[in-house]
């Protein structure tokens, strides 16, 4: 912790803010899982709080829940730590319960664990649909994630894809509705997002980074 003209910055992350004519500090914090870990039960994150207490006459929504997720699964790829991994459990069991069987998601719960909707609004659906664009093949996190998240299927797979295989085993397989097969692949990353596929082995996931570089570098970055 340092101080600069009477303000105390942290971090050394400081951004200079034009206000009134003169220049202020604003601090950035890192970011932390302890108070989503506050505001968060074994049901969900609460809707609201006051004064950083949750209140829970105002209950829980899925929008709320997909937004936390999406924050859990980015903390979890840069510190592997186990209450972010069981925030990221509570918040999936949050929205898969919130799914109806024709697609859909209610959005608001109240904290009986009754949802007071059928159908959430074009908000919550919108938000659900971004979290399932959070895996993107270039995302090195989103594979770490996804398989700490899923457990593996008796030959060592954690598969999300449309996909029949032969002999595949210890592998990462996401597709978006293609048919992915496999035959004799044993410990690789196959991630198909419609416009680019990714093979890498597992232990090869951080060299993503440089195929990143070279399409910068080449003027792709449309795949990125």
């Amino acid at each position: 912790m340092t101080r600069k003209n009477g303000h105390v910055i942290r971090n050394r992350r400081d951004i200079q803010a034009e206000a009134d004519g003169s220049c202020g500090t604003i601090t950035i914090l890192q970011f932390k899982s302890d108070y989503m870990r506050r505001i968060t039960d074994d049901t969900g994150i609460f809707q609201h709080t006051k004064f950083g207490v949750p209140d829970r006459s105002k209950g829980y929504t899925t929008d709320d829940n997909a937004r936390a997720l999406i924050a859990a699964v980015l903390l979890y790829s840069s510190k592997k730590d186990p209450v972010t991994l069981a925030l990221i459990h509570t918040y999936i069991s949050f929205i898969h319960h919130a799914q109806n069987t024709d697609g859909n998601f209610r959005n608001f719960m109240d904290y009986n664990r009754t949802f007071v909707e059928d159908s959430g609004s074009e908000d919550c659906q919108g938000r659900t649909v971004v979290l399932s664009g959070q895996f993107g093949w270039n995302d090195i996190g989103s594979w770490d994630a996804l398989g700490a998240i899923f457990p593996p299927d008796k030959s060592g797979n954690i598969i999300k894809a449309n996909h029949m295989g032969l002999d595949t085993r210890n592998s990462i397989i996401y597709g978006n509705g293609r048919l992915i097969t496999t035959i004799g692949v044993d410990g690789f990353i196959i991630a198909d997002t419609g416009d680019a596929l990714l093979i890498c082995p597992k232990d090869k996931a951080q060299s993503v980074k440089d195929i990143v570089e070279l399409l910068k570098e080449n003027g792709m970055t449309e795949y990125i």
